[in-house]
């Protein structure tokens, strides 16, 4: 068995969006933000708040976007948003006003200053806090698939729940939409030589009918490898 893999089940992530949503601040609306791009196309921390108005390029007539990625090792790559990622970027965009050139940071500060990645993570704490969320906990079997069970151990140590999970819950819910492992790690922004290792984590021969049975069970709406997966509606 390869090591922990964090995937949250559908309680833990209706507990973060919705505190989220409680709060209502112009934060918490960045933070809900953030964190349905991570859950909805994989994004990165860094690549999050990275993202500048001109990258998302808006599809006409459609319920899906194109965001325009700068990952590691400068690498461009693109990705789809899906409903409600847009839906949850309007609302964002409505609070935020104003005018901004394609080159001005999408995710802002209080003083008007590009959001940092250890701030999208500070806010993301709160947000947790406020879910109530903080170690990793046993699921029952059905809750999650139950490939996913042995990965969801606690320990004394367990970290809390991070921003990075979400990454790594898009994963799992790609794999149970029959996503390829290829078109994963392009997603990813990963180099082909991590295939093995994606394969072991979120991928197994003999649960193709674990897979074929929660084809429907995604919570992310990202339009990728041309699947929707299951919408996450908006509030």
């Amino acid at each position: 068995m390869q090591g922990d893999i964090r995937v949250l089940a559908d309680r833990e992530l209706d507990a973060l969006f919705g505190a989220a949503e409680r709060g209502g601040t112009f934060g918490d609306l960045r933070t809900r933000l953030a964190m349905q791009l991570a859950l909805d196309a994989a994004l990165r921390a860094v690549e999050v708040v990275s993202l500048r108005h001109g990258d998302i390029v808006w599809e006409p007539g459609k319920q899906v976007a194109r965001v325009k990625l700068l990952g590691k090792g400068r690498k461009i790559r693109d990705v789809w948003i899906g409903e409600t990622t847009l839906a949850y970027l309007a609302d964002y965009l409505r609070v935020l006003g104003g005018h901004h050139a394609s080159t001005d940071p999408l995710f802002i500060g209080r003083a008007g200053e590009q959001l940092t990645a250890s701030g999208l993570e500070q806010d993301f704490a709160r947000v947790r806090e406020a879910a109530g969320l903080k170690g990793k906990t046993r699921l029952p079997l059905g809750v999650v698939p139950a490939r996913m069970v042995f990965r969801d151990v606690p320990t004394a140590a367990d970290e809390p729940v991070g921003f990075h999970d979400l990454r790594r819950t898009f994963c799992a819910h790609f794999a149970e939409a029959g996503g390829s492992v290829e078109e994963m790690a392009r997603i990813l922004g990963h180099a082909p030589g991590s295939l093995q290792l994606l394969h072991d984590h979120y991928y197994r021969p003999s649960d193709k009918a674990i897979r074929d049975a929660q084809a429907n069970a995604a919570v992310g709406d990202g339009y990728q490898d041309g699947r929707l997966l299951r919408s996450r509606r908006a509030a």
